[in-house]
């Protein structure tokens, strides 16, 4: 017991915020029960009964609703997804102090996943975001507690960042920062090459294992024909289609309005004045690969108005405060606590009863003190997340004492991460500040990272504990002095 109790005071810091984040998700279960839904909450439960893989959704998160679903109602649901969020939060600090953080920076850098109030809300919804976040946590983890990783811990950090993958299509851009790592560390080229394969290996078997299965339901080899969808509408608000050399099957998709009056991405997809609702391309041609064409064409005739929207949506996370994006059809208030029970889906009453048979309650106090936390102080200010990023760019690129600690390859990997599963929305779809909460999760813990290794001030017990498994070159090593005994025997 008196070790135990040694053990929390040395880990106090992260112990108080651990403590606050479960009295939030205590108070966000007993809120709202048995769940919040969202619009596409619906389709995840009907996922959940079928387990078939659909165009536009994948079934890994479903899989984990069946095994819910099957071992109780729908209100073990929110309680197991918080569970998942306070088990992000364990696995970066333990990353974090194992890579040489300060314990006290460590867990500030894991405080908006257990204090910020979207990411709370979201745990209470059927939403795969929760799933989504731990088990990009595990990846980071496994693939950084030792330096250089081991192979074992490469495959496992491929594995999870495909299982990510399996529940958010936008998790394939993780094939990235991920080969980055693994060829950055490691003693020689032999070495790096053997990381890189294991994890590259474990990383697609899984998703080529998914894509044949796919192929099987739909006829083609792929995870999903969303993308195709979105990329349309992503380029239908800018695009000029009179700079296009469009096949006449196509023309049909050009928006009648002129851009400065045009709606988000969000309508040409979801709306019912979009074209997409009457079109219909000819026989023996596929509706998804017009698109596909379509955006390509768009893309490339007006390349420089396509980077300044994505850049747009990419920045807009940075502001101090979480306000509507102009003419963005995904709101923020989608996301803050509200008094009565949200209409986000068609008779929620009648979903939650075929899964649990009571209907919706909101207990109106604790839903007003949800509300009033969230939008006054509980939530992650913009530049708290621009300084994960350029801390962690900076220390990746060896600038200050980065070079001397060992961590520019992590650095990069925790940077980049998030940064590309921010910058797949901007690029393929919309902002929306649901997209945004892998920044919110992963961006602060980048920043105690990369804010490390800038200054070089790892603790002493990470030192320790790397002695002998980080490479350092004979510049780097500090001077001795020679024991009286080494210099007497060498005269």
């Amino acid at each position: 017991m008196i070790l135990r109790a040694s053990r929390v005071r040395e880990h106090r810091v992260f112990a108080a915020l651990l403590g606050l984040g479960v009295v939030l998700r205590v108070l966000a279960t007993v809120a709202y029960r048995p769940a919040l839904l969202f619009s596409d909450s619906r389709v995840y439960l009907e996922m959940a009964e079928a387990l078939v893989p659909r165009y536009d959704r994948l079934v890994g998160y479903p899989v984990v609703l069946r095994l819910l679903l099957e071992g109780g109602s729908l209100d073990l649901v929110p309680v197991v997804q918080h569970l998942l969020g306070l088990g992000t939060a364990v696995l970066l600090y333990a990353a974090l102090v194992r890579l040489g953080v300060r314990r006290w920076l460590a867990a500030l850098g894991c405080a908006p996943v257990l204090l910020d109030a979207y990411v709370v809300q979201i745990e209470q919804m059927v939403m795969p975001e929760a799933l989504f976040h731990v088990l990009l946590a595990g990846g980071l983890a496994a693939l950084s507690w030792r330096r250089p990783p081991r192979l074992g811990a490469a495959a496992v950090g491929g594995v999870l960042f495909a299982a990510a993958t399996l529940v958010r299509p936008l998790g394939q851009i993780l094939v990235i920062p991920l080969l980055g790592f693994a060829l950055l560390v490691g003693r020689g080229w032999s070495q790096r090459l053997r990381v890189a394969a294991v994890a590259l290996l474990a990383f697609v078997l899984p998703l080529m294992a998914y894509a044949a299965w796919y192929a099987q339901v739909h006829g083609e080899l792929r995870l999903t024909a969303q993308a195709d969808v979105t990329w349309y509408g992503r380029v239908a608000p800018f695009v000029d289609c009179d700079r296009l050399d469009l096949p006449a099957h196509a023309e049909a998709l050009c928006p009648r309005l002129p851009p400065a009056q045009r709606p988000g991405p969000g309508m040409y997809i979801h709306g019912q004045r979009s074209p997409l609702r009457r079109y219909e391309p000819p026989p023996g041609v596929s509706r998804e690969a017009v698109l596909r064409d379509f955006a390509r064409r768009a893309i490339l005739a007006q390349p420089l108005t396509y980077a300044r929207e994505v850049l747009s949506d990419f920045v807009w996370v940075f502001r101090w405060d979480r306000v509507n994006k102009p003419d963005s059809p995904a709101p923020v208030e989608r996301w803050h606590f509200t008094l009565d029970y949200p209409e986000h889906v068609k008779d929620p009453e009648e979903l939650l009863a075929s899964h649990t048979g009571t209907p919706p309650t909101v207990v109106v106090p604790l839903a007003r003190l949800l509300r009033a936390y969230q939008l006054r102080v509980g939530y992650t200010p913009g530049p708290v997340l621009l300084l994960g990023l350029v801390a962690g760019l900076l220390a990746a690129a060896g600038v200050g004492r980065a070079r001397r600690t060992g961590l520019q390859a992590a650095c990069l990997l925790w940077t980049l991460v998030p940064a590309g599963l921010l910058a797949v929305p901007a690029a393929v779809f919309e902002f929306s500040w649901r997209y945004q909460l892998p920044g919110v999760v992963l961006y602060p813990a980048a920043a105690a990272l990369g804010l490390t290794a800038l200054s070089g001030q790892l603790s002493s017990a990470a030192m320790a504990a790397s002695s002998g498994s980080v490479p350092i070159s004979p510049a780097q090593r500090p001077a001795t002095r020679p024991s009286a005994s080494t210099s007497t025997k060498n005269g």
